[in-house]
């Protein structure tokens, strides 16, 4: 007998707009260089903590520069005038029924609290370590050197649960595997972490609280995204360009206690944090130029970064992030291993390494990127689902054949018997 061939390993039509996974990948990479120059010789965390605040909202006014392109574009199509049709008046009456039922000033509310609630807690992710790095500072205590890498798996895990719970995302055989897998790493990277704090526990402690807030904020974050992008109708760039603006506010309000309250930081006479700003900028206390030019990278790079994201969850979903999250905390795990691999343990090393492997692998298979044919994990994929219903559309195209031609004989057999 002729056995057939059976492919276990499917992957989908590559298309353009999955570059944009590439694109991100490049963004991170870029960005992740930029800090490390920028950051080198600088020994206080809490003032370049404090300056990626007033540097990542003004990269994101660049979005400002595509929104006004494309509010032009949408004048100029606009200025085109077309000839009533029967068309046109189908179109006014639908667009009339809908203003019935979603009255535009209840759109134009709800479209508000979704972008305020995304803006609040946005920004509580983001200065969440800056206040831990001040209340630290502040209060002389040594921060211990903790990576805490669970943390990030933990922000894939609560990704794919809000997917779930706010956007009713079905779960099948792929999507549970691929969470067992991400469960599996996590208790591995948990067990790293912990193996890590040898001192100051409660210091410790209060990191890890920070860091998983921040995470599972971020991780909410992009679930509202989606929801602005799909119901509210708002493109990435007023998106960002409208979290810009609105946290822009929330910066200017949180730093004014610190227009007048002086720290003291290393030991030295207090200071205000925005007089400690030049020390990002000097070398041997002297101004750099290519620090300057460094932080002007950073901001266009910034913008690229948060629109890619964006980009990603309008065209795929927050699921689809995933896979660039995965990607970009292996390329920081790189990264840091190049940069400063001394005191690290090769044995953890090599177990960090394979479990980024599997992490990049479970997002892929979740999103469906790989699909394997193997023990049920192919059903209910979208590729396998498309398979299934072009099967069934020639098989009943040829039913439908085979029945014609019956007619067509019985046609011509009663033409017979006629003559």
């Amino acid at each position: 007998m002729e056995q057939k061939n059976i492919k276990y390993f499917f992957f989908p039509k590559f298309v353009f707009k999955h570059s944009l996974f590439l694109f991100f990948f490049i963004a991170m990479i870029a960005k992740k260089i930029i800090k490390i120059f920028i950051e080198k010789g600088q020994t206080n965390h809490l003032i370049f903590y404090f300056f990626k605040l007033y540097v990542y909202n003004i990269g994101d006014f660049i979005s400002l520069i595509p929104f006004l392109i494309i509010k032009y574009r949408m004048k100029k199509s606009n200025k085109i005038q077309l000839k009533p049709t029967r068309t046109n008046i189908f179109i006014d009456e639908v667009s009339l029924i809908y203003n019935k039922t979603q009255p535009r000033m209840i759109k134009k509310c709800s479209t508000i609290v979704h972008v305020v609630l995304y803006t609040i807690f946005d920004f509580i992710a983001q200065i969440s370590e800056t206040i831990y790095f001040l209340l630290v500072e502040e209060n002389d205590i040594t921060i211990p050197h903790i990576s805490f890498n669970s943390a990030k798996v933990i922000n894939i895990l609560s990704t794919l649960l809000f997917s779930r719970i706010i956007l009713k995302i079905e779960f099948y055989k792929h999507h549970c595997f691929a969470i067992l897998v991400n469960i599996f790493c996590l208790l591995i990277i948990s067990i790293i972490d912990i193996i890590q704090i040898n001192d100051n526990i409660l210091i410790s402690i209060i990191y890890i609280i920070v860091k998983l807030t921040s995470n599972i904020l971020y991780s909410f974050t992009n679930i509202l995204e989606k929801i602005i992008f799909f119901y509210d109708y708002l493109t990435p760039y007023s998106l960002l360009l409208n979290k810009a603006t609105i946290e822009f506010v929330y910066i200017a309000i949180f730093s004014i206690p610190f227009f007048f309250k002086k720290i003291n930081i290393e030991k030295d006479e207090p200071k205000l944090i925005f007089v400690m700003f030049r020390y990002i900028f000097e070398e041997e206390s002297e101004i750099n130029i290519i620090k300057i030019i460094l932080v002007i990278g950073l901001i266009i790079i910034s913008f690229f970064y948060n629109i890619l994201i964006f980009q990603i969850i309008d065209k795929f979903s927050p699921n689809h992030l995933v896979i660039a999250q995965t990607f970009e905390n292996f390329g920081y795990f790189i990264i840091d291993l190049i940069e400063d691999s001394s005191d690290d343990d090769p044995f953890i090393i090599s177990v960090e390494f394979i479990l980024y492997i599997l992490l990049i692998l479970a997002s892929v298979i979740y999103n469906e990127f790989i699909v394997i044919n193997i023990c049920g994990l192919a059903k209910n994929t979208q590729l396998f689902l498309n398979f299934e219903a072009a099967n069934e559309f020639s098989n009943n195209a040829i039913i439908d054949n085979d029945v014609n031609e019956d007619d067509n004989s019985n046609n011509k057999d009663e033409e017979l018997e006629v003559l």
